[in-house]
């Protein structure tokens, strides 16, 4: 990099060992996602092999959440957080998982 330019590393799986988040059957039809949070989190999933989803996490006393909605029992939802991590000023990713609603 040139003077005054700093590298920065994009974010990785092996990053974001540390990085916890979790997916819970709330309902017949909901998921509910949370993860630790001290600045902002986002939740990438897709249901069945679909179209990506992108949702910004509400934040709320140290941990952010988001429900999914109209779900039906079968439907497989893969999912991964990507989250600011402040003490090194950098973004960080989960390691991708799976849930199955029952």
């Amino acid at each position: 990099p040139g003077i005054g330019v700093q590298k920065v590393a994009a974010p990785s799986q092996a990053q974001g060992a540390t990085l916890a988040g979790s997916a819970t059957q709330t309902g017949t039809s909901t998921l509910a996602f949370t993860a630790p949070a001290s600045s902002w989190v986002d939740v990438h999933y897709t249901v069945n092999g679909g179209d990506a989803q992108t949702v910004r996490l509400r934040s709320a006393g140290g941990s952010a959440s988001y429900t999914a909605g109209g779900l039906k029992k079968g439907d497989v939802v893969e999912y991964r957080f990507t989250a600011w991590d402040a003490a090194r000023q950098v973004a960080v990713d989960s390691v991708p998982r799976t849930a199955v609603m029952r």
